[in-house]
């Protein structure tokens, strides 16, 4: 008998302290006090956050194949390549940047 009286005011207990664990979670995760968090809401900042770390990706493949090159036509390519992508990387953070002062006032 005291392990049915336990039981039923354990079960319900425990339920409710895991609704409530959850409720908080998710207003922790609505509610984000940080300041980045505004700005990973916006979508103009995040599409240019994005663009720049694919930028970032494809400067690190355009490096290796830069240090792999067989010949030196090959090195030659590989490294205006590189430059290449480290200006368009420049113009990538730049418009980053730039977005981030725009919307975050």
């Amino acid at each position: 008998m005291n392990l049915l009286k336990f039981s039923i005011v354990a079960i319900p207990s425990l339920f409710t302290s895991f609704i409530v664990i959850d409720f908080v979670y998710t207003l922790y995760r609505t509610i984000d006090p940080s300041p980045g968090a505004v700005l990973r809401r916006n979508p103009h900042i995040r599409e240019a956050a994005e663009l720049y770390e694919r930028l970032a990706k494809v400067e690190t493949v355009a490096f290796q194949s830069y240090l792999k090159a067989p010949n030196v036509e090959a090195l030659q390519i590989a490294r205006d390549r590189l430059i290449q992508v480290r200006a368009i990387a420049q113009r990538a953070d730049l418009r980053f940047k730039r977005r981030v002062l725009k919307f975050a006032i």
